[in-house]
């Protein structure tokens, strides 16, 4: 999967629930859940958590190394986006287990 390009930081109007679902993956523990949660689209309690929980992994598995992982936050209210500050050619998404 490629990063959008030009298009590093979305907000959560933009976040697009059906991309988040494919990412997650539907062997997920909680999948079922997080797709009636999404039924509606994605609103902006959801995409806050989730991005808060994003960063809480990222910091607890690699300590001080997580700062370039880290979901950044751009622009100013209402239009606030979170996003990696990375090319799209820095990112590699790899699935669990293929390592």
């Amino acid at each position: 999967m490629q990063a959008k390009q030009k298009r590093p930081y979305t907000t959560w109007l933009a976040a697009d629930a059906g991309s988040f679902l494919d990412i997650y993956g539907d062997d997920s523990e909680d999948y079922d859940n997080t797709k009636k949660q999404l039924a509606g689209g994605m609103d902006v309690q959801f995409f806050q958590e989730k991005n808060a929980k994003l960063n809480k992994a990222l910091r607890d598995t690699l300590g001080l190394a997580s700062k370039p992982y880290l979901l950044k936050t751009g622009g100013k209210r209402p239009g606030t986006k979170r996003g990696l500050n990375m090319t799209p050619e820095q990112i590699h998404i790899i699935k669990a287990g293929m390592v």
